[in-house]
């Protein structure tokens, strides 16, 4: 459909980048174009970055505003420099000369409720938006570099993959509190005192 929207990305350092895409701009459009961008091959640089590799038609332009033919906007906003919490997703629909919000939440939670992978398909990683099947994967590969280490001798670097798991625990990877209590207490021989302080990491405590 030729609904057309706008992709504000606004960095921590005050520079923002729109993008102008003329097709899909509907809410569950816009929620394909960010997993795409989500799912894009080549991560290097920021979300706009992706964005204009992983979606046909995507163009720069100069703002929101620029653009008088637009029905939706969305603004991805990361805290300013020196302030802490997720980037924040303002989606916004036209109404008559103004604009009314639709959505304020995180990225993932904006794909949860509108895209086509399911309510419980997307979590967030620190600032990065990822499918929870990337974050399986990802725990998975940092437990085995865990044993790997621990195998080799090398404590430290085994404990941090352990803080590692213990952070994709906290963001929706599947392992209970005793699966991870009984990994960390593996793991940590050298540190026992961090099988705590890892639960704590994971919200286990």
């Amino acid at each position: 459909m030729s609904t057309r929207a706008t992709y504000q990305f606004r960095s921590e350092y005050g520079c923002d980048f729109t993008i102008y895409i003329h097709h899909d701009g509907y809410l569950k459009g816009a929620a394909t174009h960010f997993a795409a961008a989500c799912r894009c091959p080549n991560q290097r640089g920021g979300m706009a970055e992706r964005m204009l590799r992983a979606v046909d038609g995507a163009e720069l332009t100069e703002s929101h505003e620029a653009h008088g033919d637009t029905e939706f906007r969305y603004t991805l906003a990361r805290p300013r420099s020196g302030e802490a919490g997720p980037d924040v997703l303002l989606a916004e629909a036209r109404s008559g000369e103004s604009w009314r919000p639709v959505f304020q939440g995180t990225l993932a939670g904006f794909l949860n409720s509108y895209g086509e992978d399911g309510p419980k398909a997307w979590t967030m990683l620190g600032r990065r938006c990822l499918p929870v099947e990337s974050l399986e994967a990802l725990t998975k590969q940092a437990v085995e570099a865990a044993r790997e280490c621990l195998s080799k001798g090398w404590s430290g670097n085994a404990d941090s993959y352990a803080g590692d798991v213990a952070r994709y625990v906290k963001a929706g990877a599947r392992m209970s509190r005793e699966e991870l209590r009984g990994f960390l207490e593996e793991i940590c021989v050298s540190f026992p005192h961090m099988v705590e302080y890892h639960l704590g990491e994971a919200g286990l405590s």
